[in-house]
C-alpha cells in the first residue's frame, strides 16, 4: 500500500475493495484537533474525496497543513467548525455540496461535486 499525503496508508489498494466500482462515495471523517480535506488520487485517474469536518473539541494538536500535502483541499486549526452536506438528487447528474461552517455561522470552505465526479470510470 502506498502512503497518503499525510503518511497514512492510502486507498491505492482499498481496504474495502467493494468501494471501487461504487459511484457517489464520499469519505467523511473527523478529528477534534482540526478540519482537513483531501483528494485521494487512484491509479485509474479517479479521485476519492475525504472531508474531515469536525473541530468542535480540543483545537490544539498536530499540524493541519504541510507543503508536501499537494492534494489537500483545506486545513483549519484553532477554529470551532462543523461540516454540512447538502444533496440534490433531483438533477440528472446529482450533486453534493460540502460546507465547513465556523461556530459563528460563517462558511469557511465549500466544495460541490457531481455524482459523475464521484463515480469510477
Amino acid at each position: 500500500m502506498a502512503k497518503s499525503p499525510r503518511g497514512f496508508k492510502s486507498f491505492t489498494a482499498p481496504p474495502i475493495p467493494f468501494l471501487l466500482p461504487v459511484g457517489g462515495v464520499l469519505l467523511i471523517s473527523g478529528d477534534r484537533h482540526g478540519a482537513r480535506g483531501f483528494r485521494i488520487p487512484q491509479p485509474s485517474g479517479f479521485e476519492f474525496y475525504e472531508f474531515e469536518a469536525a473541530s468542535l473539541g480540543g483545537r490544539e494538536g498536530p499540524s493541519v497543513t504541510r507543503p508536501e500535502w499537494t492534494t489537500q483541499l483545506y486545513g483549519f486549526e484553532n477554529t470551532y467548525a462543523f461540516g454540512e452536506f447538502t444533496i440534490d438528487a433531483t438533477l440528472q447528474d446529482p450533486r453534493v455540496t460540502m460546507r465547513l461552517i465556523r461556530d459563528d455561522g460563517q462558511v469557511i470552505y465549500e466544495k460541490t461535486l457531481h455524482c459523475s465526479e464521484l463515480t469510477p470510470k
